[in-house]
């Protein structure tokens, strides 16, 4: 989904009448109308990380509105520096429903020519997951290179828990590993695992519980043969394509499939990837 920043007119500094507007197609096929509020997980700015929105109203089901309105994305669009914005600019995110009236902001949407399968013209583009930017360095997702910042957003993307650094808050000697860490509610500072340079760990996301049913999975690799082709066009099949799946494409197409799947994903047991 492309969903556009929205404001009342008064880009007050407190974040009051921020919010999101929702296309209507968007809206018919991911909300409900029985549901009283949703949760929107929100990426990168310190101190942000879900905000509820109330969807419960005329306005958001009418024909014109369609706006989620909450104060804690006013704060995430300040604390983001995408707000205020010029006028008439407001900007775009990509997000994507995850589970049952959650949806998660993937980053902002930078339109690009999107990613093609070259063996034939239109048979798989993925426009609104090559467009997106990282969260974290704002680096477009067919540009990202292997990183601990292409870990956290993975993370990020598969689970939508709070990615912190060791400098932002204080850490036993135990956790200094990588110095990223996730948030869980339980178990507290998790390492993120390093997805884009260890094979194993990339290939963890694949297997991971989050994709069932298998057809999510098919999804997921379906994206991941469509990128594969895009950036090496003369092969054809899986076998070939093996020889060229690195961590990193794997970590992209993980993105990349949660940006264009229109099924809700499963929650894992403990929020990881692995």
């Amino acid at each position: 989904m492309i969903w556009t920043a929205w404001n009342n007119g008064d880009h007050d500094p407190k974040g009051t009448g921020y919010g999101i507007k929702v296309a209507r197609a968007d809206r018919d096929r991911f909300f409900k109308p029985s549901w009283e509020t949703i949760n929107i997980d929100l990426p990168g700015a310190p101190g942000a990380s879900l905000a509820v929105a109330f969807v419960n109203k005329a306005s958001f089901w009418g024909p014109q509105c369609r706006e989620l309105i909450c104060i804690g994305l006013g704060k995430w669009l300040l604390g983001s520096k995408v707000a205020p914005w010029p006028r008439a600019k407001p900007p775009k995110f990509v997000a994507a429903a995850v589970t049952e009236r959650t949806f998660r902001i993937l980053g902002e949407y930078a339109p690009t020519r999107g990613i093609t399968d070259r063996r034939d013209s239109g048979a798989r583009h993925l426009p609104s997951a090559a467009s997106v930017r990282c969260p974290f360095c704002a680096t477009l997702l067919v540009e990202h290179k292997s990183s601990r910042c292409l870990d956290m957003w993975v993370q990020y993307a598969l689970s939508g828990r709070p990615i912190i650094t060791a400098s932002e808050e204080d850490t036993p000697q135990e956790k200094s590993r990588g110095n990223v860490y996730y948030k869980h509610p339980e178990r507290g500072l998790i390492p993120v695992p390093e997805y884009s340079t260890d094979m194993n760990l990339a290939w963890s996301i694949v297997v991971d519980a989050r994709y069932y049913p298998h057809a999510r999975r098919d999804h997921f690799l379906s994206t991941l043969s469509t990128m594969l082709r895009g950036m090496q066009p003369k092969l054809a099949d899986w076998p070939a394509l093996l020889l060229h799946i690195g961590a990193p494409t794997i970590c992209l197409a993980a993105v990349a499939a949660l940006a264009t799947d229109a099924t809700p994903m499963q929650s894992a047991a403990d929020g990881t990837a692995a």
